[in-house]
């Protein structure tokens, strides 16, 4: 329990991390460095076997508060977290991303100078496993564009939220549903009237690789995304059960192996169309879109995630 004299620093930086010793100490330094200095840092090594532990352990920074225990997954990890959390801030931070040096020093004076916002995120580059510039990940600004986005994506960059503490009282926190946490737990925000912005500044590299939970299983990915929409206009609309999380396990269930051959191909394929398509324009922009909706055919679940991120577009302002 907090009382009136525990010392509270203004922001609790929350990382939760397994196995992950090959961009870890890229990922903590970049936080320990940033230009705002009240904060703490709480990392959840969540069972490592790996190195993860030895390098932890290298740190002597007064501001970390390590937590080292069995593996207990993602979700509960930062749930854990969060209650040992004294900031009136929440930031999110991830094992193999890289917080840019002004990134707390940004979401802390818009969340003190911005009473309404609940929720921040803010712009990140992309970068691949060697930390070279590969694309960039783009959110909607302003609360208006946000509230129309979310139907159809997830609205923030999930390393960038910077939340007020009462948001995780009030949802609950996060849910295990890997790897879309995140876009349930605004889903239930949402639905709590919690505002969400995001900065138009970039403010993290966001790491993308080849053996992240989305990367190695999509088809799961998708079909829970479709789901957790699905579960919100339920709860919104106050059809059957509120919360048919019944269809959350059986997806985990059903699609807890990799996609055969023919979905990956259709993936790929649609992939490398949208990449092409980002360099061009007039009508050979125009004819790639038809292309790209063509292909997406091919599978049902890749069709739905295609023609809903270009519905976001419209909102991603």
């Amino acid at each position: 329990m907090k009382t009136n004299n525990e010392y509270r620093p203004e922001v609790s930086v929350i990382m939760p991390v397994f196995n992950g010793e090959k961009y870890l100490n890229e990922a903590v330094d970049s936080i320990l460095d940033q230009r705002f200095r009240d904060f703490e840092f709480i990392i959840i090594n969540d069972g490592s076997v790996d190195n993860t532990s030895k390098i932890l352990d290298s740190y002597s920074d007064g501001r970390i508060r390590l937590v080292q225990r069995e593996n207990r997954g993602f979700a509960y990890s930062l749930n854990e977290a969060i209650q040992l959390a004294k900031g009136k801030y929440i930031a999110r931070m991830d094992a193999d991303d890289v917080a840019l040096g002004n990134r707390l020093q940004l979401q802390y004076e818009f969340m003190e100078s911005s009473p309404g916002v609940d929720i921040l995120g803010g712009q990140a580059d992309i970068i691949d496993e060697y930390g070279r510039l590969i694309g960039e990940m783009r959110k909607p600004i302003s609360w208006p564009n946000i509230s129309k986005y979310i139907k159809y994506a997830c609205p923030l960059c999930h390393p960038t939220y910077f939340v007020r503490e009462h948001v995780y009282d009030i949802t609950k926190g996060y849910r295990n549903i890997p790897p879309v946490e995140d876009y349930d737990f605004l889903f239930r925000a949402f639905e709590k009237g919690c505002v969400m912005r995001n900065l138009p500044e970039k403010i993290l590299k966001y790491r993308k690789t080849n053996n992240s939970m989305t990367a190695n299983n999509f088809l799961r990915t998708v079909t829970l995304t479709s789901q957790v929409q699905k579960l919100h206009v339920l709860r919104v609309n106050s059809i059957g059960s509120v919360d048919r999380t019944d269809r959350i396990n059986y997806v985990l269930k059903k699609y807890n192996k990799r996609p055969n051959f023919w979905f990956n191909f259709v993936y790929n394929s649609r992939n490398k169309l949208l990449a092409i398509r980002k360099r061009q324009k007039g009508l050979k922009k125009y004819l790639l879109l038809v292309s790209i909706i063509v292909v997406s055919l091919g599978n049902y679940h890749i069709f739905q995630n295609t023609y809903k991120g270009f519905k976001s577009l419209r909102w991603n302002k």
